[in-house]
C-alpha cells in the first residue's frame, strides 16, 4: 500500500476503503501514506472499524468517514468533475466491431487513457 500510494503523482484521486479489520497490518508508514492522500481521520480507525476515503494525493479529502466496530459500512461520497480531451490526431480509432471493445483504462494528467492505446 505504501509503495503504491507513494508512487502516485500529486493530484491523483484515490479511493480507499476498509471494513471489519484493517488496523492489524496498518503500519505508521501506511497511515502516513493515507494522510498524504487527504486522510485526516485514518488515525481514528479502531480494531474492526470501517473506513472510507475519497482523497487527492498531496491534497485534501473530498469525503472521509470512520465508523467503530459494529456500526456497519463506512461510506464516502463526492462529486468530481473530470475533463478529458484526447486529440483525434494522436491516437488511432478503436475497432468498434469487435467482440470485446476496449473499455478499460486509467486517468493520467486529466486524460482517460484506454489500455488499447486507441480512441473512440
Amino acid at each position: 500500500l505504501v509503495a503504491f500510494l507513494d508512487a502516485l503523482p500529486a493530484g491523483t484521486h484515490v479511493v480507499i476503503a476498509a471494513r471489519d479489520e484493517a488496523t492489524g497490518n496498518l503500519t505508521d508508514e501506511a497511515r502516513a501514506a493515507i494522510e498524504a492522500c487527504g486522510g485526516s481521520l485514518i488515525g481514528n480507525l479502531t480494531y474492526r472499524g470501517a473506513y472510507a476515503l475519497i482523497g487527492e494525493k498531496g491534497g485534501t479529502a473530498l469525503a472521509e468517514r470512520v465508523l467503530p466496530e459494529g456500526a456497519g459500512y463506512a461510506m464516502a461520497s463526492a462529486h468530481l468533475q473530470i475533463e478529458a480531451d484526447v486529440s483525434a490526431a494522436s491516437k488511432p480509432k478503436c475497432p468498434a466491431r469487435v467482440a470485446y471493445p476496449p473499455v478499460s483504462g486509467w486517468m493520467s494528467n486529466g486524460q482517460f487513457e484506454l489500455d488499447e492505446g486507441c480512441r473512440y
